[in-house]
């Protein structure tokens, strides 16, 4: 049977773990694979691997392009999940970090074994059988039940990642599952693991008892309830934020003023912090912008001044793509409970526009079917004056010359609204979905810096704040 190398490498020292492989290779090979898990996806080598490595998406690291070098061997999987059967017949399958949260979309047809497994996240019942709750994705524990996978590898804790083998457990149908967990390079903990795909026998004495059939339901449905009703709770209270303490605030002295592009009177115009589009065709940056009332206020209810100073900044940022292939679209998400009150934006290719309406639709039906018991129900209703409904709403606005507008009224107060929806229904029309958290985009401060720079170029021919200063 084949024999497999699994590796959980520091990225900034991936030259140094190629070298490793490759003695590993000569020594206690051949190996058919190398599986690389953690962040390892935000590098890349400039040598060669001497049997073919596979690598999907992870939660840290700025992503280097590839280099011009030779062959490398080196696999980089671009889709969230990834199947593979390898020349052996091995069926391996890849989950990448940013799939585990909302792998239901993914792997809807998913229903046969896999070999092996490689994810980011525990799985909820293995961490909580180990205490580890915090490492736990409920998520996973779903795609664990649907494939069964003879070995499955993962992280665990962000970055440092932590070393746990599970012994081996049963499935009603024979199969049976080795959970193994590996620590980064440099952590002090285990990072490589090497095994042989074999069949093999497992007696009483070695098994344990299958931790995602055996949890007693009448036990954890009072906990379950309690984290949901918690949770509900911490997302339906108004949060007390002080200026000097968020984010969005001039006042917080830890603002990021050098990715400030603009300030008016009553708002101000600042680049994205973990922006969800790369730097643009034919433009030297990404044009996430974010306009943010100086303010610190919730929504723009009886604050007409500064709804009318935002609304001119928009004009501004439309009128400064005029000319270009790209068109803004706007969303906020205005309720009683923010914090501080924001619209992002976004731009988008013309191209794209007519897939941007029917994303919308998509994710707006999925979030109904799907979620319904504990997300707010949004119906989206185009208009071409943009009027707001009393109460809260999300509203998407395309900046083509005459303005379209999609707003969804809120309606439920007893129910959460998932506040990544109009990042996430972005992200899949420009085919962004490794980007749609932001703390997995973040970027340098020099990189930040120069973004700023290159945007507020750009921005200078309608920016109405150099007349104020």
């Amino acid at each position: 049977m084949s024999r497999y190398l699994v590796l959980n490498p520091n990225p900034e020292g991936l030259d140094k773990v190629v070298t490793k492989a490759n003695v590993q290779n000569q020594k206690n090979g051949p190996f058919e694979a190398v599986l690389f898990l953690g962040d390892a996806y935000s590098a890349w080598p400039s040598q060669r691997l001497d049997v073919p490595s596979f690598v999907i998406e992870g939660k840290g690291g700025e992503i280097q392009s590839q280099p011009d070098v030779n062959e490398t061997n080196y696999n980089r999987l671009d889709e969230p999940v990834v199947q593979k059967t390898l020349d052996s017949g091995t069926k391996v399958m890849f989950v990448g970090a940013s799939a585990e949260t909302d792998l239901d979309s993914h792997v809807e047809e998913v229903t046969e074994p896999v070999d092996i497994l490689v994810t980011y996240d525990w799985p909820w019942a293995i961490a909580r059988q180990e205490n580890y709750a915090s490492f736990g994705n409920k998520q996973i524990d779903k795609l664990v039940n649907k494939v069964r996978p003879t070995y499955h590898f993962a992280v665990g804790p962000e970055h440092t990642g932590k070393f746990f083998e599970n012994r081996p457990f049963r499935w009603s149908d024979g199969r049976h599952t080795r959970f193994i967990s590996l620590g980064q390079e440099g952590s002090g903990d285990k990072w490589y693991y090497a095994f042989k795909l074999e069949e093999e026998t497992i007696d009483d004495s070695q098994a344990i008892a299958n931790p995602f059939t055996t949890v007693s339901r009448k036990r954890e449905a009072p906990d379950d309830e309690a984290v949901l009703i918690e949770r509900k709770r911490r997302q339906l209270e108004p949060k007390v934020v002080s200026p000097s303490e968020c984010f969005f605030c001039l006042s917080n002295p830890n603002v990021e003023t050098h990715m400030i592009a603009a300030i008016g009177k009553h708002s101000y115009l600042t680049t994205a912090k973990g922006p969800l589009t790369r730097p643009l065709k034919n433009l030297a940056f990404t044009g996430h912008v974010i306009i943010i009332p100086i303010q610190h206020i919730p929504t723009l209810k009886d604050h007409q001044e500064t709804n009318a100073e935002m609304n001119k900044f928009q004009q501004a940022i439309i009128d400064s793509y005029a000319n270009t292939e790209y068109v803004p679209i706007f969303f906020e998400i205005s309720r009683a409970s923010n914090v501080h009150f924001h619209v992002q934006c976004v731009p988008v290719p013309k191209s794209k526009l007519e897939k941007f309406e029917s994303v919308l639709t998509q994710k707006a039906l999925q979030n109904n079917e799907r979620y319904h018991d504990r997300n707010q129900k949004l119906e989206f209703e185009k208009s071409e004056d943009g009027t707001t409904p009393d109460g809260d709403f999300i509203r998407f606005t395309i900046g083509n010359p005459t303005r379209t507008y999609f707003v969804a009224r809120l309606l439920e107060p007893d129910k959460m609204i998932d506040l990544q929806f109009p990042r996430r229904v972005l992200a899949v029309t420009l085919n962004l979905t490794k980007r749609i958290y932001w703390n997995q985009c973040k970027q340098p401060k020099f990189v930040e810096t120069e973004e700023c720079d290159e945007f507020k170029k750009f921005f200078k021919p309608h920016d109405f704040t150099i007349e104020l200063s």
